[in-house]
């Protein structure tokens, strides 16, 4: 009698432990499980859903340029723009990157929603989501809430060539710093920053991978060009030849006009600026009845002067319509110098450089860009002293196209001070 109870409470015993352990190999099944894991590269339709699962108010469009990167998608808040998102599917590991525009002013080029600290939240679960294979929607976002505010801020140095009030766009920031994370597996590096005069920090850009050796050099690319942005001795420049406070512009959109009228062409001018080509003032945009060419940006400096032209240059479907751009031809070419020519006003004659120009430009070799370009096949700049002003003009030809365009020309008159930021 005591035998049979003693094999009956094993046998109960035993099946408790197998009743246990598959209970917990099924939790933690489960738990391992929770957030799917979308196939990369992402589609419109997995965004869109981890928009609408993470609360955020956003929308997606797909970028179909010609000069977007495969996989990119742009991110709006009703018809501001937030930044652009890519995926990427590379020897079988995912990765996930978006680079935030983070502008700051006003824009007339594009209307830009950079998201505040509210929406940060909301943010990382949008990562997680996109992402997956996490034990819950928040839990990144715990670690990063428990740990962003610990995390060293560094003083943002401004990057070579910088020259208050001329090109500003190219010192944005005050402070920043990266929180970098590995949960589960998956590598999180989240960029903040805080624009100059602003108490608020903003996201700059995320990373999000599993496998170091195969997306780790891109990020220890970025970090190493960073560095060697910093090292180089800007202040060396700015003591050397400082500019005037504020900077001087030789040119209005008066004389402009007029040097439009002597040229015999049928352009305007306009007193808007683009703030990608990174100014406030002495920046104006030429157009052709409403299409827009491009763009003249001229500063003098301890007396000398410079003039610099970029044209816009455009073929194919875009995403987002911010311009209407214009689609060059050769002879757009002579108008662009002849204007150059008339705006300087240093030369013999009004078609100097033009003849210069079209008697050596076709015999020039055209270069590979290095690093490659995701648009630009060749390119080749021609360069030349006349009068004592140094001319340089810049053409390029896209992927695919038999047909070359002008990206811009400039014109300086002293190499010490012009041509460090060229």
């Amino acid at each position: 009698m005591y035998h049979k109870s003693n094999v009956t409470t094993k046998k109960a015993l035993l099946l408790f432990v197998i009743v246990a352990l598959l209970h917990s190999f099924t939790a933690c099944t489960i738990v391992s499980q929770v957030l799917p894991m979308p196939e990369f590269p992402l589609s419109k339709t997995d965004i869109t859903d981890a928009l609408q699962e993470s609360g955020l108010l956003w929308t997606v469009s797909e970028m179909s340029t010609p000069y977007a990167q495969p996989n990119t998608f742009t991110l709006y808040k009703g018809t501001s723009q937030i930044g652009f998102l890519n995926s990427s599917l590379i020897e079988g590991e995912r990765g996930l990157f978006i680079a935030f525009l983070a502008y700051f002013g006003e824009s007339p080029f594009m209307d830009v929603y950079n998201p505040p600290e509210e929406d940060w939240k909301s943010l990382i679960v949008f990562l997680t989501l996109l992402y997956g294979g996490f034990e819950s929607a928040y839990q990144v976002f715990h670690y990063f809430n428990n740990e962003i505010n610990y995390v060293t801020r560094h003083v943002i140095e401004p990057p070579r060539g910088w020259i208050p009030g001329l090109n500003d766009h190219l010192h944005r920031f005050e402070e920043g710093a990266m929180w970098e994370k590995e949960v589960n597996g998956v590598y999180f590096h989240i960029r903040i920053a805080r624009p100059i005069g602003s108490l608020n920090e903003y996201f700059t850009a995320v990373r999000v991978f599993r496998d170091w050796d195969v997306f780790g050099p891109i990020e220890a690319e970025t970090e190493a060009q960073t560095e060697v942005e910093a090292e180089i001795d800007w202040r060396e420049l700015l003591l050397r030849y400082p500019p005037p406070e504020p900077p001087e512009f030789w040119l209005d959109e008066y004389s402009i006009t007029d040097a439009i009228q002597k040229s015999g062409l049928p352009w305007s001018v306009s007193a808007d600026y683009a703030p990608l080509l990174g100014r406030t003032y002495g920046t104006y945009a030429l157009y052709n009845y409403t299409t827009r060419l491009g763009y003249i940006r001229n500063t003098k400096i301890n007396g000398e002067r410079s003039l610099h032209g970029v044209f816009l240059h455009y073929q194919g479907d875009r995403a987002v319509s911010f311009v209407d751009f214009h689609t060059q031809s050769r002879e757009d070419w002579d108008g662009f110098i002849v204007l150059f020519t008339h705006l300087f006003d240093d030369f013999e004659s009004a078609h100097q450089v033009l003849d210069y120009f079209n008697n050596e430009i076709d015999y020039i070799d055209r270069r590979i860009p290095e690093p490659p370009s995701t648009f630009i096949e060749d390119f080749v700049i021609w360069e030349r002293e006349i009068n004592g002003v140094q001319v340089e003009i810049t053409i390029a030809r896209h992927y695919g196209r038999a047909e070359e365009h002008m990206r811009g020309i400039f014109m300086f008159t002293d190499w010490d001070i012009f041509g460090p930021t060229w």
